[in-house]
């Protein structure tokens, strides 16, 4: 957008706010330390600004006051400029600097009076909410600071400026009905004090720091009589320094509030807004009306390309009412900020028009018929946040204008049909190097993105293990951690180990892992990888499926690991296995059980979001690999089709956690519904579970195996408890598992059922899959099962 920007350095014009005259000051002069304070060397931003025709000229005025203060003299003392112009001396209000050659003194404009200024901070004005001064750079909304050393009897101050300045001209008939302005920026431009808007903010004269609550928005007041007198108003606002990446939004703010009637929006010119200047961001006519058509226009020719007549909702959308309540279009500050028209029918090619949505930070179009190549213009959209375009039919390969898209956060490019090498400009963008191929590579029908990929060349740690852990209760219960698409780098450098150790602190996180830890064994086993992206060459030979959208697992791959380990005595037999796919690709995780109790629990190991990994752990390796839960969630209609198949497997301590009855007198978990101990947990029987929403019970609201939340729940515990006992060679009882659950009952007690349900993160894994063979099988029968000879190391 053009913008209005020239700049010469200024400043603020310095009012004279004297208690005594110039001659008094000059008179006590003779036996005075000389300070002087300069404002018009080039390291100085202090100089001067031109306003129309009349020269705003800044200078010292005589009994402008400064404050100084040293460590040895913390107490901040007011000295009073002597004369007016570039450079003056500063003498003395009372007390007076100490002649210690070599001290190192701090000074700020204005001086404060306030009593609780002390080395080394300096109170500042408050900038949060400033005022109309008659079209004239307001002294109130000024700070000037400097740092000097007393050497031979004089301390030379070099003052510089704190804020940066805009000024703005806007006529009347744009501001009818204001109360002022609302300047909203990407950056923080405005302050407050720490923790409490009425406390002052204050300036660390010695660190260079601001203490202060940074905001990215401010207000400035404007009078209605000056709105009723004036054809133009004049505005000199005091912001903190940005970059140049920086766009300053204005907006009117009336007396109820503010609305989001836009007015002018200006990029930061080359270098930023920097402190001492004045920039010129006058307008004078309303931009927003501009930019609000050419929205509306970019969204009619997206309508129309994509076969907006046909599609699922297009709740007034090409009508006359507002933008934001077209179906699917989010607004805010005046633009267009989000668009959620997901699984909407849409149709067709998203048009080149699509890029004038400047303002957009989201994009969610996944899972609709969207054809054609993504547009070039897609690249304009440098506030995009998010983008989702996965699932639909997009072709051709990325545009190189994409690299610059440096504000993304997360794409999801998936399960289209794009093809070809992904262009060097992206792969050497900002976000590229951050947000990563994952999410963006894999494309369906045989279509591939490529692009420089790291290849492993060092085989020799490649089944090798460690020992994370080794039990001192029991007879050790058995859990390896494997990993996928960990190259050799990834293994020398510890990237993998660190992963592991993170996995097993995840697996015991958890109650009744965390009290009966010391049951359990942890091994790691180092698995070399060609490449480190799934899909391609990876160990476990790792792929997707769009459909539902789900990584394809081999659990064999594991079973030959394990089956190779002195520590499990070379069996896989009652093993319970953690696979760590490092990747971020958005696809389910899955477990694979067999009938002799190994289980195989593949994990997405997303490195930006742990806490993901962790909950994903807790479902799918505490829950369904060794805990053998069912999950409690639904995705299918109707009745649950399988009930003497959950009776079946009650009988074997599985599936405790969901049942097929609702009778409180047959139900699995009937005795915790009249014990008043579980009162708190909400001990119930809800409806809905293994899939199905009729027909399928649990037990309280939520929990782990429900959506990855929480903890686990009563029967759950209980089930597990069980386990733990008679795997590792102890006898069990449910008298027993009462006395050991108080400390869970407790910390219910404490943080209330509706805490138990907090929400963690981590997608939903898929249904486990269950054998009813044992592990030492699994090869012959995948293979049957593929149809194909699958290579086992």
């Amino acid at each position: 957008m053009k913008r209005l920007v020239n700049y010469i350095g200024i400043l603020l014009l310095v009012w004279a706010a004297c208690g005594c005259t110039d001659e008094q000051i000059v008179g006590n002069a003779g036996a005075e330390l000389r300070v002087t304070g300069k404002i018009d060397t080039p390291s100085s931003s202090r100089t001067s600004y031109a306003v129309g025709e009349e020269a705003v000229t800044v200078s010292w005025a005589a009994g402008d006051r400064i404050g100084l203060f040293s460590e040895s003299q913390p107490a901040a003392m007011a000295y009073q400029a002597a004369s007016a112009g570039k450079q003056t001396d500063f003498m003395p209000e009372s007390t007076r600097l100490k002649r210690e050659e070599g001290t190192e003194v701090y000074a700020y404009y204005p001086y404060d009076y306030n009593t609780d200024i002390a080395f080394p901070k300096a109170r500042l004005p408050y900038l949060f909410g400033q005022n109309y001064n008659g079209g004239l750079p307001d002294p109130n909304a000024d700070f000037m600071y400097a740092k000097g050393e007393i050497r031979n009897d004089m301390l030379s101050l070099d003052f510089a400026h704190l804020f940066a300045f805009l000024k703005v001209n806007i006529r009347t008939e744009l501001l009818q009905g204001a109360a002022g302005l609302r300047v909203l920026s990407d950056e923080p431009i405005g302050f407050m004090g720490v923790g409490d808007a009425n406390n002052p903010a204050y300036y660390d004269l010695e660190a260079d720091s601001l203490i202060a609550e940074k905001y990215n928005y401010l207000w400035y007041s404007i009078p209605q009589e000056v709105l009723s007198t004036q054809e133009v108003v004049t505005c000199f606002i005091a912001v903190l320094p940005t970059s140049e990446q920086n766009t300053v939004s204005f907006f009117i703010w009336d007396e109820n509030g503010y609305s989001d009637k836009g007015l002018i929006e200006k990029k930061a010119p080359e270098g930023g807004f920097q402190a001492g200047h004045v920039y010129d961001l006058s307008v004078n006519e309303n931009e927003f009306d501009k930019i609000l058509q050419q929205e509306r226009e970019a969204l009619i020719a997206f309508y129309e390309a994509t076969g907006g007549d046909n599609w699922t909702d297009n709740t007034n959308w090409c009508s006359d009412k507002p933008l934001s309540e077209w179906y699917g279009v989010y607004m805010w500050d005046g633009r267009v900020k989000n668009i959620i028209l997901t699984d909407n029918n849409l149709t067709g090619q998203i048009p080149e028009q699509f890029g004038d949505l400047t303002g957009l930070e989201y994009l969610y179009l996944s899972s609709n018929k969207l054809e054609g190549n993504i547009p070039e213009s897609l690249g304009n959209l440098a506030y995009l946040h998010d983008v989702q375009l996965n699932n639909n039919n997009l072709s051709g390969n990325l545009p190189a204008s994409m690299a610059n898209l440096n504000e993304l956060e997360f794409i999801n490019l998936c399960g289209n049909k794009l093809n070809g090498t992904i262009p060097d400009e992206i792969i050497a963008s900002d976000w590229w190097n951050r947000i990563g191929y994952d999410a963006i590579v894999y494309q369906q029908g045989g279509n591939k993105l490529t692009f420089p990929m790291y290849e492993s060349s060092d085989y020799s740690m490649d089944g090798t293990t460690f020992t994370l852990q080794e039990h001192t209760a029991g007879k050790g219960l058995k859990v390896v951690i494997l990993g996928e698409a960990y190259s050799d780098r990834l293994i020398a450098d510890g990237t993998y180990r660190r992963d592991a150790e993170m996995a097993m602190e995840a697996f015991f996180s958890k109650e009744p892992y965390t009290s009966f830890r010391d049951y359990f064994d942890v091994y790691a086993v180092n698995v070399v990888s060609r490449n480190e992206v799934i899909g391609e060459n990876t160990a476990f030979q790792t792929s997707y499926e769009f459909e539902r959208n789900t990584f394809e697992t081999d659990p064999t791959i594991a079973i030959d690991y394990i089956s190779k380990m002195q520590e499990t005595n070379y069996s896989a037999a009652h093993v319970t296995s953690m696979i760590l796919m490092k990747t971020k690709a958005p696809f389910r995780s899955n477990n694979w059980s067999y009938s002799d109790d190994f289980s195989a629990a593949f994990c997405q190991n997303n490195s930006d979001d742990p806490e993901s990994l962790k909950s994903l752990i807790h479902h799918e390796a505490c829950g369904h690999g060794f805990g053998k839960l069912d999950d409690e969630y639904v995705e299918f209609e109707g009745t649950y089709p399988y009930p003497e198949a959950i009776r079946s497997l009650h009988t074997i301590n599985e599936s405790m956690n969901v049942d097929v009855t609702n009778d409180p007198n047959e139900i699995v978990w009937s005795y915790f519904l009249t014990d008043m101990r579980y009162e708190k947990e909400k001990i119930g029987i809800y409806e809905g579970a293994i899939y199905y929403p009729k027909g399928a019970y649990r037990a309280t609201e939520t929990s782990i195996m429900l959506g990855n939340t929480g903890r686990f729940n009563a029967p759950s515990r209980q089930s597990i408890y069980r386990r733990i006992m008679e795997k590792s060679g102890g006898v069990y009882s449910f008298e027993a598992f009462l006395e050991y659950d108080e400390i869970n009952r407790r910390q219910i007690e404490i943080e209330g059922a509706s805490r138990a349900g907090a929400v963690e993160k981590g997608t939903i894994g898929l249904p486990p899959v269950r054998f009813d063979y044992p592990s030492s099988e699994a090869k012959t029968r995948w293979k049957q099962k593929k149809g194909v000879n699958v290579p086992l190391r």
